[in-house]
């Protein structure tokens, strides 16, 4: 931007011979003047040049100061996301442990109460087996009890 304004100044003051308070100094051939301002011109940049490259330096301090500021913001905005990331992460991982203890609870009971099941029915098919014997035995005894009964009364 610099470098632009004093070209800038260099191609009006070449173009206002008029102005100036001193007389021009020789020129440039015609071939090489449109590619550069005249000599006197050059020593009057050359002046405001150092001028503008003390201030440049300053200038080119303060921004590679904020250059190094923006990019150690960009670290840290980085690094918080990064932080972040790894909390949601740290939490989704834990969300799907308590879901997995969570199943594995509910398959256990699941199972104890299978295995409940599973013995309750055994014992009712035990009790109705055990009923049956009994009955089978009350029912023999019965019998052979009537087989006594008629043999004592018929011998007798």
């Amino acid at each position: 931007r610099g470098l632009a304004r004093l070209q800038a100044m260099a191609h009006q003051l070449a173009d206002t011979p008029a102005r100036l308070s001193h007389p021009p100094v020789a020129t440039a051939p015609p071939s090489v003047a449109g590619s550069r301002p005249p000599p006197y011109i050059i020593s009057s940049i050359a002046r405001r040049r150092g001028k503008t490259e003390e201030s440049t330096k300053k200038d080119d301090a303060r921004k590679e100061e904020r250059a190094q500021a923006k990019i150690d913001a960009e670290h840290i905005r980085l690094q918080v996301q990064l932080d972040c990331d790894a909390l949601d992460q740290r939490a989704w991982e834990s969300e799907l442990q308590a879901a997995q203890r969570d199943e594995d609870r509910r398959a256990e009971r699941q199972e104890a109460m299978q295995i409940r099941m599973d013995e309750a029915h055994r014992f009712e098919a035990t009790q109705a087996a055990t009923e049956k014997s009994r009955m089978a035995f009350e029912s023999t005894m019965l019998a052979v009890m009537a087989n006594l009964g008629r043999g004592g009364a018929g011998g007798s």
